[in-house]
This record gives structure tokens, C-alpha cells and sequence, in this order.
């Protein structure tokens, strides 16, 4: 036991040097279409049903989902992942370095605004504790996907089936041991998790909070609708962009790569252009130019039509704490009221702290 302690500090701290030789940004989608479909077949077919109904129902509102992220760490008192850019307090990014655990960091983006959504927009009894721990998403997904010490890299569908049936995992402490740790995410243990598993204490951990639904969205119409009543989405495909951002906060569609990231917010620019808002997991610094508004570090706007392809690829699942997709109303607080949306939701976040059971 003490020497596996050791050779687990020495790895975690050549993990934290990485940074200072420079960055590699790992991706790690690894398709696997018979898998994929197999899992599919064990979705409710009246998920479809009800996707269609938010659909024919959608009044098209901006729906900014990672607002009810920054507001539950505001009022957490997270500051640690809230840094200032002009006049907002944006979220930082994810940072999977040069291993392929994209997966696991886009279920747990995904995983941690979908939390933020259910306290704040469907005011439901449960604390916010943390965003959940993307090295810990990435080990129970390849235990699901039957891939541990395969070298890197994860399904969706893999990601989609570790949230329903072995749980979720928060970036919390779970015991003393330096394993159970996942306050920080370190390419190390995102290698050891893959490798091995998370272990049996995070096992019984992550049984504690099992997310009730996924639903494999298969186009940018039906992610619309999803986006729009509250239920983010774990994109893999292999669309790739420029990183750099136009006047929009837009990236262009370029080259390809095997990712995974998060759908966390849509919107409609005052030209009519639709668009969907999408978080990597690359570190706050790997895309130039200018950001919209609030939106997180190293998130970007991508056309709705881009994401569609992506979709059709057919490994991207949306999740929901609820008993399958429900049409909902979601607040439009809007795209030209963030500071009172954050006035309101903080207020709404501590009544929701102080008053559940």
C-alpha cells in the first residue's frame, strides 16, 4: 500500500510539470457503432416521444445552462473554478492534458451543469456539492464500456451506460487515501483510472447518485429542444475547429478529431443564426479570440448545422436527473440580463441550500 502511495504522488506530480514543457491536448473518442447501437436498444422508446413533444412545443428562447453552474458556485463559495473577465465572473475549464479521457471530461462538464440546472431551474431538494470529477467519470465509463487497460480513449455510449447503471462521481475528497482524492483532475490518475478502475470505495461512492436517463440525441433538432428544457449533452464525433474565435465567439468547423466535449447552452444571434455552445476540455487557453459575454473558458459557439453532423454520428447522449425528458419550462433569463439573472439565481440557490432536507 505505501509504495503504491508513492509511485502515485511521483506520477501526479510529473502530471503537474506537463504545463511547463508545454501542452498536448489529448482527444480519446473511440467509436465503437455495434456497442453503441446495442445500448441504444436499452433507451425508452418514449424518450423519443417526448423529445419530439419539447420540439413541436419549443418557443427557440436562449437557454444559457452554464449559468446555473456559475451561480451555485457563486453562492458555494467555488471561487477556485470562477475567474473574472470584464464584467463577469466566468467558469474555468476543464483539462485533460495529453491523455485520452476527452469522454470523461465531457461527461462530467455535462454531468455538473445538468446539477446546477435541476437545484436552480427545477428548484429540486438536493445541495450542490461540487462539479463532478472528470478522471472519475473516465474510469467508470471504461469499466462500463468493458475497456479497462486498453491503452486511452472511451465510447460515449460507454459514458451514457457508467451515469445510468455504476453512478456519479463529484470532485470531492472521499477519504483520507491520496486515490480517493478527485478534488483536481492530473492526467496520472486519469491513466490509472483507465487502467484499473476507480476502485471499490469511489464504486460505492458513485452508486449513491445515479442519473436516471440518457437519451441518444441524433440531430441538431432534437438537441435544440433538449438544450432548450434543461438537459445538457456529451457530444463525441470527430468534427474538428479552428481555434480561434470570430466576433461571435464562433469557431469554424476544420479538420478532424476524435473528441468528446459538452453542449451547455444555444442561442439565436440577431441575424437568426442558430447556435449551440460548446465546452472542451483543453484548458481555458487553447482557442484565441474574443468570447460572448459569460460563456466559460474554453467553451465556443459552433453553427447549427456543424452540430448536426456531429450528432449523426451517433454517439452523443443527453442526460437527465429526471425519469426520462420532460418538456419544461425553463426561465428566460436571457442573453442581455446576466446580472440580474445572477441577482436572482443566487438568491434562488441559497433558498434551495438552506430549506432542503
Amino acid at each position: 500500500m505505501k509504495m503504491k502511495r508513492i509511485i502515485l504522488a511521483a506520477t501526479l506530480f510529473l502530471g503537474l510539470l506537463a504545463p511547463i514543457f508545454g501542452q498536448q491536448f489529448g482527444q480519446g473518442w473511440t467509436p465503437n457503432p455495434q456497442e453503441t447501437e446495442r445500448f441504444a436498444q436499452t433507451i425508452p422508446v418514449e424518450y423519443q416521444s417526448q423529445v419530439q413533444g419539447q420540439a413541436a412545443a419549443d418557443n427557440n428562447a436562449d437557454a444559457l445552462l452554464y449559468r446555473a453552474l456559475a451561480a451555485c458556485l457563486e453562492a458555494e463559495g467555488n471561487t477556485g473554478r470562477l475567474k473574472t473577465r470584464g464584467p463577469w465572473k466566468c467558469i474555468t475549464a476543464y483539462n485533460q492534458g495529453d491523455v485520452g479521457s476527452c469522454v470523461g471530461h465531457g461527461t462530467a462538464a455535462a454531468l455538473s451543469v445538468l446539477n446546477a440546472v435541476e437545484i436552480l431551474y427545477r428548484k429540486e431538494p438536493q445541495q450542490f456539492k461540487a462539479m463532478h470529477s472528470a478522471d472519475g467519470m473516465y474510469g467508470l465509463a471504461r469499466e462500463a464500456a468493458n475497456m479497462l487497460g486498453r491503452g486511452d480513449g472511451c465510447t460515449g455510449s460507454g459514458a451514457a451506460k457508467s451515469v445510468r447503471e455504476l453512478g456519479t462521481l463529484y470532485a470531492i475528497r472521499y477519504s483520507p487515501e491520496m486515490a480517493d482524492d478527485l478534488t483536481s483532475d492530473f492526467p496520472a490518475k486519469a491513466r490509472q483510472f483507465g487502467a484499473r478502475g476507480v476502485g471499490n470505495l469511489l464504486k460505492q461512492e458513485a452508486a449513491k447518485r445515479k442519473t436516471l436517463s440518457v437519451y441518444r440525441a441524433k440531430s441538431a433538432v432534437e438537441a435544440w429542444s433538449l438544450i432548450g428544457n434543461g438537459y445538457p449533452i456529451n457530444v463525441c464525433s470527430n468534427q474538428g475547429f479552428a481555434a480561434k474565435r470570430d466576433s461571435e465567439g464562433i469557431c469554424k468547423p476544420s479538420g478532424n478529431w476524435s473528441h468528446s466535449m459538452a453542449i451547455i447552452g444555444r442561442r439565436t444571434t440577431n441575424n437568426g443564426r442558430k447556435l449551440f455552445l460548446i465546452w472542451n476540455s483543453w484548458g481555458d487557453n487553447w482557442c484565441s479570440g474574443p468570447y460572448w459575454q459569460d460563456m466559460p473558458f474554453g467553451s465556443f459557439w459552433a453553427e447549427y448545422a456543424v452540430v448536426d453532423k456531429m450528432l449523426r454520428q451517433g454517439d452523443s447522449f443527453a442526460y437527465s436527473e429526471l425519469e426520462g425528458f420532460p418538456a419544461r419550462s425553463i426561465p428566460d433569463y436571457g442573453s442581455k440580463n446576466y446580472l440580474g439573472f445572477l441577482e436572482i439565481q443566487q438568491k434562488n440557490v441559497m433558498a434551495v441550500l438552506v430549506f432542503c432536507p
